[in-house]
């Protein structure tokens, strides 16, 4: 079956994502203990469950302070997270206890990733590191208060806000860290079943209608191949004349037990539940690939990489398409003008200016 088809369906996507599971289950991600991270600050979305909470785990264990933005996120959260730190004999020989902290955040809000960004410029906080991992399979089409797709605003259009207002507002400094020779690092959660996104529409990208429980697999690969574009064109335009100053890395974590499809009628959660738990692994294989990018000093130099499960490979086509980033860029930050206009986010620069920290804003191209 061609790439462009394997994720095109729910069968489809459960069958190859079985097949990547066998194929993969001998090869093991880099988990070394010399990737440490004492003292740097990290941000993570989506960390209360499965493949995020597992990874903010282990990027604790390595010495990171950390915050977790996730709609549940709140004492019990922390509770959970410090036990992992307690028993993390990595933390313990390394004499450090990092901090932890959670902000509520709610990727279907605009005005809550607006939110998210203003907490955090009022604690003062600069981040090494942020795991955008939060992400959604909707079971039908929904539109959020902002009047998205529910499913395209979690898996890109949030991503895209929370990235480009970070490096405005100074909590991600791209001049100071490329300075001292580590540049910050963003790393993506997207999905192989990008590939198999419906053809990209002549006009308006961001407006992909109704569809039911049949489609959603569809449309919720048009998202990730609108947020695995998104992170080519990020990383384009941060990092001019081959100057690596924000790392940009994107992988597809592979089939795992997560609550991800949890919006499923309720009919068919017990065979979900039962397929997940027979077929697939749980999250902490993945995990271990996510800290991995978002720690390793092999990353400081380079940018654009994309990975799948623990071996890095080519985006699609489409993904890669220079026009197809540039028009992205253009029709969303058109989308954010008028969000700010009704006073939901925060009035974007001008396309062709320079943010504080020194790099491009958006797209020259026209």
């Amino acid at each position: 079956m061609s790439d462009n088809r394997r994720y095109a369906g729910a069968l489809s996507a459960i069958a190859n994502g079985i097949a990547d599971v066998w194929r993969s289950r001998r090869v093991q991600p880099p988990e070394l203990d010399s990737e440490r991270m004492d003292g740097s600050w990290c941000l993570i979305t989506g960390a209360s469950s499965g493949l995020g909470f597992e990874t903010a785990a282990i990027l604790l264990r390595r010495g990171a302070n950390l915050i977790v933005a996730s709609r549940s996120a709140g004492p019990e959260l922390l509770r959970r997270l410090r036990e992992r730190v307690v028993e993390a004999e990595g933390v313990r020989s390394a004499g450090t206890t990092p901090e932890i902290e959670a902000i509520p955040t709610d990727l279907a809000s605009l005005e809550s990733v607006e939110a998210l960004v203003t907490e955090l410029e009022r604690r003062g906080r600069r981040f090494a590191v942020v795991v955008f991992n939060a992400g959604a399979v909707a079971s039908r089409a929904r539109r959020t208060q902002d009047g998205f797709d529910e499913m395209l605003q979690i898996n890109y259009l949030s991503n895209h806000l929370l990235a480009t207002r970070l490096v405005e507002s100074g909590c991600v400094d791209l001049s100071a860290s490329a300075a001292n020779g580590r540049p910050a690092r963003f790393v993506f959660v997207s999905s192989e079943a990008h590939r198999s996104s419906p053809d990209v529409p002549e006009t308006d990208l961001l407006d992909i209608g109704g569809y039911g429980m049949r489609e959603s697999v569809r449309w919720y690969a048009y998202s990730k191949l609108l947020l695995t574009a998104f992170t080519e064109e990020l990383s384009r335009l941060y990092n001019p004349n081959d100057e690596t100053r924000l790392t940009v890395l994107t992988m597809c974590p592979g089939a795992m037990r997560t609550g991800i499809a949890g919006d499923a009628p309720g009919i068919l959660q017990p065979l979900i539940r039962l397929v997940l738990r027979l077929a697939f692994p749980g999250p902490e294989k993945s995990a271990r690939m996510v800290a991995h990018l978002a720690s390793s000093p092999r990353f400081n130099s380079t940018s654009g990489l994309y990975f799948h499960l623990s071996s890095r490979k080519e985006r699609d086509a489409r993904a890669r398409d220079p026009e197809l980033g540039a028009r992205l860029w253009r029709e969303t930050e058109g989308v954010f003008a008028d969000q700010a206009d009704r006073g939901r986010v925060t009035a974007r620069p001008p396309l062709s200016s320079f943010s504080r920290n020194g790099v491009l804003r958006g797209p020259l191209r026209t």
